[in-house]
């Protein structure tokens, strides 16, 4: 008889925060739970990098709540989220924007 090998039911979920931060007060909630907030979170030039966040969730449904608190803006992003995935937060023009990879994302 073939076994089969069941899949995790956790999957990596990691948020970096990119371009378009100064000095900012961050807070991440996952499904309206509080994971993770830093001060003086200030992107790094020319890498477009400023922090990084990274934990494991169960697979299946993930509303993320990213709030740049220093600026009063927040975005919330909702995912369906079934393997390991990388999310890049950047603020342009005063409003969050996001992008979604299946790889870690790389800075030079």
């Amino acid at each position: 008889m073939k076994q089969t090998l069941d899949q995790p039911s956790k999957v990596v979920l990691a948020i970096d925060f990119q371009d378009g931060f100064e000095d900012d007060t961050v807070a991440v909630e996952f499904n309206d739970k509080e994971v993770f907030r830093e001060k003086h979170v200030k992107t790094r030039l020319p890498l477009g990098f400023a922090s990084t966040f990274k934990t494991s969730v169960k697979k299946g449904r993930v509303q993320i709540k990213v709030n740049v608190l220093t600026k009063k803006i927040e975005r919330t992003i909702t995912l369906n989220v079934q393997r390991n995935i990388y999310l890049g937060i950047s603020i342009f023009d005063g409003i969050i924007q996001h992008i979604i990879k299946d790889t870690p994302f790389g800075y030079l």
